[in-house]
């Protein structure tokens, strides 16, 4: 009897430690930039996010003037609160074939 309470204590301690989400923060030093995480506005400069716990991948893309000027696909399965910074690079263009949007 005493074994079944051990058993049944140590699964209801299991459940209430397991987290059903996932917490990432994504830090950017150009204040001017709009952060989106899978297509949804998280903020300006440092953004703290969370995740369905299990999810894979996470989409971050930022617009400067309601311009794209960077997106990645980050790998968080798995990953405890973990920041990773956002570097954008200098003159981010996309390729146009030569051609010059204005």
């Amino acid at each position: 009897m005493k074994l079944i309470r051990h058993a049944a204590l140590l699964a209801v301690c299991a459940m209430i430690s397991c987290s059903t989400t996932q917490k990432v923060n994504f830090i950017c030093d150009q204040t001017d930039v709009e952060i989106f995480v899978n297509d949804e506005y998280a903020g300006r400069n440092l953004v703290s996010y969370t995740l369905p716990r299990g999810t894979t991948f996470v989409t971050v893309s930022c617009r400067r003037d309601g311009q794209e000027v960077y997106s990645r696909r980050f790998y968080v399965k798995g990953k405890k609160e973990i920041t990773y910074t956002l570097t954008i690079p200098n003159n981010y263009r996309y390729s146009d074939g030569g051609k010059t949007f204005r």
